[in-house]
């Protein structure tokens, strides 16, 4: 909604802003003065006509001083017509003032019509009574109908219309006149009665259309707020309604759809708006391919609507955002990220500019042909790549491509291809010793001076030291993030001001009393001063300051390690070292137990120390109870034991516990076979085992237990998690696909060696077998009809999915023996690391059941179309009959008639009833429904039968049928009644064709339409075919042609005959399903049908492949016509 509008909504109107009952009587008057200047032309023009009956029987200065009086009346309510309209047209016509006026206006009216009955009337004469009844109740009944809406002005009117004349007549004498006067009160009762109805009909519809425009009034501002609200937001807005057709938008989603903003000129879908914005120029990048960016945006809405940027031809970027509504609608945003995808480009840039700068004497320089060729090379490519530069030389850089980043050598590849230049695409390409070098190349199109295409020039950039490094940072990054979290010990680091920046979640239990106080930009004397006031800090309580400033001290050189002990008793090592850039790194670990049983390990200590720490893995020593003796650091860095408290002197059982540790499967070591055992006997026997443990979910570690002489145990941890979240990764995706196959509709199932290995349950439901588990192992083709074992042989899997792999139809059996239809595509792929096949088998049983529905349908709507050529076949014998019988009963009647007469009248009836059974019968077996069976037939057979079945209707209509028909022919596979079926249209078609093309004469025989000159040709032979892909040798094929003289076929139709519904009659005339039938039949017999336009007409060409070879070799051609009968 404009600005415009929504002013024009906000002026007054008299309409809406006064209450209802005085715009109700407002309406009334309007109503009553719109329908009264029509009737108040009505009673000069009545005055008039009862003044001409009534003249010579009343007074005539009476009468005529009452039509004046009439007339006056009348014209007097003209003007103040005039003035209502000119008060209402300023919004005052609602005044009370004019209900006065309107009630005495229509009463002076009446009253005047009642003068006139008084002043007119004439006793005695009953004629003019009567006309003075008729119209003063015509005149009320007139009134009732034009002055109904305002109710006063109706009685007003009526009362002193009729009760003069009424009273009058029933004063009278006569029965007649008190009859007439009685019905003139009775009549004057039924007008206000009927006026207060209509008024009551009129007060209720202005009532409905007040509340209807109330509704609408509020329907209006709500869209109106709805569309301000839109039209302000920042982004493009459409709704889509459940069926994806637009509803709703706002001025930026219109600009889309239109830079003019004007509204689309017709229903817009979802996809027709992404088509538009498509093929509207406005994208970058869509020359050429916007048909594939349009099918790549309807992907990935089915795939979750996911936002999809786009880059717009003007530099503006948008993100497309698609959210479904409760109804089943979308509603698409499309929000300006341009500022965002500025500052990515511009740190891209940056970005790029530091690895210019950084690997600057890392270039080399290479130069291609107008080929792709490499024509010269560097010497520092040799450097790079331990290569030697001529490797290159003469190699296309097409045969050259990136490993890994496909994205970018695709985007190279396509830059060439375009003859564009191209930057920093990153490469990966393997030295000879195996190892990768990575590269960034650049390049720019090389023109001549007449604007030829010469080749490239450009650079590669040796970034192997820079993506080594970035990738050994992150990993140590990773790594150290995960110590410091991990370590047994509290972990603070201080930046050069000496400011808290970094710590670790244990941090807090070595600053007791301050641990509110551990944030960022905290300095140490903070934490020390926050544990020494609060009393946590043991024997300092008279030199709090002093032990403070120590502290402080301390940290300004932190190069000794410092012990604090607390008031809980616990022993705290400090140990604090300056890192490069002029900060503090604190480690403060807990050595309560190394104090209390430092004299009782120094020994073993100082023996081991050196041993332990040179190990690359977690070590810990148990003595015979079984109890840690000793760990190295090793363990602590491979965050093992994360506890606050030595590990000295605890039970194995206990410290396993302790950190969460999950014990996985128990193994020996290699050479021990002893059985699998809990760990407590593993422990017992004294023999070497291993087993896995899982530290709270996300650490997994290799435990190797070794025994030692003393009966203690030396335990190694090796860290294997990276190695099991590969395993599970693996799973997890073996898992996915599985469900992903159990979850199809259709059976998938893998072959090995003619047996089933593999069955998903849509399998088996269609096998009809309880389980999957119950088909792993039988034979395939034990589910396979017999009649397509050697089919289901023959037929060889594709390897690998694509668009256009082989799908075999074949007759499946399941487990009870009942058959089904189905359809099988077979790939070649390895299963369990032996060759398989993988089978998707679809059952198509309702499918084929519809075809045979489709083509009986078709029969038989062919059989309606020859009903007048099967009347005509069957006329003939019967006129042979009738005429053999008339004779033999003449005869008779002559008695002329001896046995060898009534033989041979007998024996003609005899052979026309035989033609006519034959007949019938054919017709009978061609309509019946077949049971889909399939056998070899004579297909001649078959085409001479359609032709015969047509040819004398088509005589009789002026087409010629003519037959060059091999007498002896080879036999072919199918069902023949289908065969015939498909000729029997083709010549139906031909016809048609035939009547359409040729002038229609009139039969003198009656009105039937005939023509001159049609002719339709129908031939057979057997020629050579293709090559059988199994024996390549070369088929045989036997050829049916259907030709007319009918003109031929559209150029622009011929592709198209042989799709469903397409035809090129005129409306009514066809369904356009017969030649889609006819084709689909003779695909299910594994030949071809195909047109094309002949000399004198279309040509229909039917390939059968041979079955069974004809008898003779050269067969000999019988023709027919309808001159043959």
């Amino acid at each position: 909604m404009s600005v415009t509008q929504h002013r024009d909504s906000q002026t007054p109107n008299p309409d809406t802003e006064h209450p209802y009952a005085v715009r109700l009587t407002r309406a009334q008057m309007i109503a009553l003065t719109r329908q009264s200047r029509v009737s108040n032309i009505v009673p000069p023009i009545n005055s008039v006509i009862l003044g001409i009956l009534l003249w010579g029987n009343v007074p005539t200065t009476a009468l005529i001083v009452w039509v004046a009086l009439v007339w006056a009346s009348s014209a007097l309510r003209w003007p103040i017509y005039r003035r209502f309209d000119a008060t209402v047209a300023l919004g005052h016509g609602f005044e009370p003032h004019w209900w006065k006026i309107w009630v005495a206006v229509h009463f002076a009216a009446g009253v005047a019509w009642g003068i006139g009955s008084i002043i007119l009337f004439t006793e005695g004469d009953f004629l003019i009574q009567a006309y003075l009844v008729i119209f003063v109740l015509g005149m009320g009944a007139g009134a009732t109908a034009s002055f109904a809406p305002f109710f006063p002005a109706l009685v007003a009117y009526l009362v002193p219309l009729t009760i003069p004349i009424a009273a009058i007549l029933v004063m009278q004498e006569s029965t007649e006149s008190t009859v007439l006067g009685v019905s003139g009160f009775v009549f004057l009762v039924a007008l206000v009665f009927l006026g207060r109805t209509a008024n009551r009909g009129f007060s209720e519809s202005f009532r409905l259309g007040v509340e209807n425009e109330s509704l609408t009034r509020g329907l209006k501002l709500t869209q109106f707020r709805l569309e301000g609200a839109l039209d302000s937001m920042s982004d493009a807005f459409g709704l889509f309604d459940s069926e994806d057709n637009l509803i709703e938008m706002n001025d930026k989603f219109r600009q889309l759809i239109s830079p003019e903003g004007s509204e689309p000129a017709q229903s817009m879908t979802y996809d027709l708006f992404i088509r538009n914005l498509a093929e509207s120029g406005r994208i970058q990048d869509l020359a050429g391919r916007a048909e594939s960016w349009v099918e790549e945006i309807a992907q990935l809405r089915r795939a979750g609507n996911m936002p999809i940027e786009i880059a717009m031809v003007d530099g503006t970027w948008l993100l497309l955002s698609n959210e479904p509504t409760d109804d089943g609608g979308t509603v698409t945003t499309l929000s300006d990220i341009t500022d965002m995808k500025r500052h990515q480009v511009d740190l891209s840039e940056s970005e790029q500019r530091f690895r210019d700068f950084t690997s600057a004497a890392s270039d080399w320089v290479w130069e291609l042909d107008a080929d792709s060729r490499f024509a010269h090379v560097s010497g520092r490519f040799t450097e790079v790549s331990g290569r030697p530069s001529d490797f290159l030389l003469g190699r296309k850089i097409h045969d050259l491509p990136s490993e890994g980043a496909q994205d970018e050598w695709n985007r190279l590849v396509a830059a060439m291809d375009a003859r564009q230049p191209f930057r920093n695409i990153p490469m990966r390409r393997p030295r000879e010793n195996g190892e990768h070098y990575h590269f960034l190349i650049n390049g720019r199109p090389i023109f001549g001076e007449s604007g030829q295409f010469l080749g490239y020039r450009g650079t590669g950039t040796d970034i192997t030291a820079t993506v080594l490094a970035e990738e050994r940072a992150r990993k140590a990054q990773s790594r150290l993030f995960d110590a410091i979290e991990s370590i047994p010990a509290g972990f603070v680091l201080f930046d050069e001001m000496g400011r808290l920046t970094l710590w670790n979640s244990r941090a807090p239990e070595y600053f007791p009393g301050a641990s509110s106080r551990i944030v960022a930009g905290s300095t140490f004397e903070t934490l020390m001063r926050g544990s020494a006031e609060n009393g946590a800090v043991a024997d300092i309580s008279d030199r709090v300051e002093e032990w403070i400033a120590s502290q402080a001290a301390w940290f300004e050189n932190p190069n000794e390690r410092r012990e604090v002990r607390f008031s809980d008793g616990r022993h705290v090592q400090l140990l604090g070292r300056g890192t490069t850039d002029g900060g503090t790194v604190c480690v403060m670990t807990d050595i309560t137990d190394i104090r209390l049983g430092q004299e009782e390990l120094a020994e073993k200590t100082t023996l081991l120390q050196a041993t332990l720490e040179g190990m690359g893995e977690g070590l810990i020593v148990l003595d015979a109870d079984l109890c840690a003796v000793l760990s190295n650091t090793r363990l602590d860095r491979l965050a093992v034991f994360g506890g606050d408290q030595d590990l000295v002197g605890r039970p194995f059982r206990e410290i396993l516990e302790s950190i969460g540790a999950d014990i996985g499967q128990i193994t020996d070591a290699p050479g021990n076979l002893e059985p699998d055992k809990p760990l407590d006997e593993r422990l017992a026997d004294g023999l070497p085992f291993q087993f896995e443990i899982t530290r709270t979910g996300r650490q997994i570690m290799l435990v190797r237990a070794d025994p030692l002489t003393n009966g203690g145990w030396v335990c190694v941890f090796t860290d294997i998690t990276a190695e099991r979240r590969a395993v599970a990764a693996l799973e997890e995706s073996e898992d996915r696909y599985r469900r992903l196959i159990e979850a199809s509709p259709d059976m998938i199932a893998v072959q090995a060696q003619g047996r089933f290995a593999f069955v998903n349950a849509a399998g088996a439901h269609l096998l009809g077998a309880a389980s999957p588990d119950e088909l792993v192992g039988r034979r395939v083709l034990d589910f396979v009809h017999p009649d397509n074992h050697e089919a289901v042989r023959s037929s060889k899997p594709v390897s690998g999915f694509h668009n256009d792999m082989e799908i075999h139809e074949f007759r499946g059996l399941r487990v009870d023996g009942s058959t089904f239809e189905g359809e099988a595509t077979g790939i070649e792929f390895a299963y369990q690391g032996e060759p398989a096949v993988l089978v998707i088998i679809r059952d198509i049983s309702d499918r084929k059941f519809a075809q045979a529905q489709l083509i009986q349908t078709s029969k038989l709507a062919l059989l309606g179309e020859m009903a007048a050529s099967m009347a005509h076949e069957l006329n003939q014998p019967l006129n042979i009959i009738r005429m053999a019988a008339d004779a033999s009963l003449i005869l008779m009647e002559e008695n002329k008639a001896d046995m060898e007469s009534h033989r041979e009248e007998f024996d003609r009836i005899s052979k026309q009833s035989e033609r006519m059974a034959d007949i019938i019968n054919h017709m009978r077996v061609f309509s019946r429904q077949e049971d889909g069976s399939e056998d070899n037939f004579n297909p001649i057979e078959c085409v001479d039968a359609a032709a015969s079945m047509v040819r004398e209707q088509y005589r009789l209509d002026g087409v010629e049928v003519r037959t060059a028909l091999p007498k002896v022919a080879p036999r072919v596979s199918g069902q023949p009644i289908r065969l015939e079926q498909v000729v029997l249209n083709l010549l139906a078609n031909a016809r048609d064709a035939v009547f359409s093309h040729k002038e229609m004469l009139a039969d003198g025989a009656g009105d039937r339409p005939r023509i001159e000159g049609g002719l339709i040709e129908v031939s057979a032979f057997v020629a050579n075919g293709q090559n059988d892909p199994g024996t390549r040798e070369r088929l045989e094929e036997l050829v049916i042609n259907v030709s007319d003289n009918g003109g031929g076929i559209p150029e622009e139709d011929l592709n198209q005959v042989f799709e469903p519904f397409f035809t090129t009659k005129r409306a009514g005339q066809g369904t356009g399903l017969g030649l889609a039938i006819g084709f689909s039949i003779i695909s299910g017999m594994g030949g071809t049908i195909s047109v094309a336009n002949g000399a004198r007409g279309a040509v229909f060409e039917i390939r059968l492949p041979v079955a069974e070879p004809a008898a003779t070799a050269v067969p000999e051609i019988a023709q027919d016509s309808a001159a043959d009968r």
